[in-house]
């Protein structure tokens, strides 16, 4: 029986009345969860299909990095070999005196800088007057990019 302030839903066809602001929550979490099992389910059977054609492919591939397969009636799929090309920086150093001029048309030299691990701690510790004017610089020169937040829909645990 609904007692005032309450809405009636069904999870997992079981009705159950809950406080009217949490209605929608219940809802939208039942319908996630069970469009996470389905597409859980397509995912791994579109995997296999990927496998499939990838093994196809292969065998016809040669030398080449992508190829397109294509049905009589025009269906096709693309499939492409990535690959990853890095460079030893050792072995580079010791060839560019020998490529003079050539070394730019060869490689290119990156510096990147990243946060250290200790930087969180670094920046929380009180310091004296110096550093802390330095630390006010080194915020400045981190920008940070907020991402799309992760939803991760979690069932209930059966007993």
């Amino acid at each position: 029986m609904a007692k005032k302030g309450t809405r009636k839903v069904e999870l997992d066809g079981e009705v159950i009345y809950v406080p009217a602001e949490e209605a929608e929550l219940c809802k939208l979490i039942d319908v996630g969860l069970q469009m996470q099992g389905a597409k859980d389910v397509l995912e791994l059977e579109l995997q296999e299909v990927k496998e499939q054609l990838a093994v196809i492919a292969t065998a016809k591939r040669a030398e080449r990095t992508s190829l397109t397969l294509q049905t009589p009636i025009g269906q096709r799929a693309r499939i492409e070999w990535h690959r990853e090309q890095r460079v030893d920086p050792n072995r580079a150093e010791q060839l560019l005196p020998k490529l003079a001029g050539l070394a730019s048309m060869v490689f290119v030299r990156k510096v990147t800088y990243g946060l250290a691990k200790e930087f969180q701690t670094f920046m929380r510790l009180p310091q004296n007057a110096a550093v802390e004017e330095l630390k006010t610089e080194i915020a400045k020169s981190i920008e940070v990019h907020e991402k799309k937040p992760a939803v991760k829909l979690i069932p209930v645990e059966e007993s």
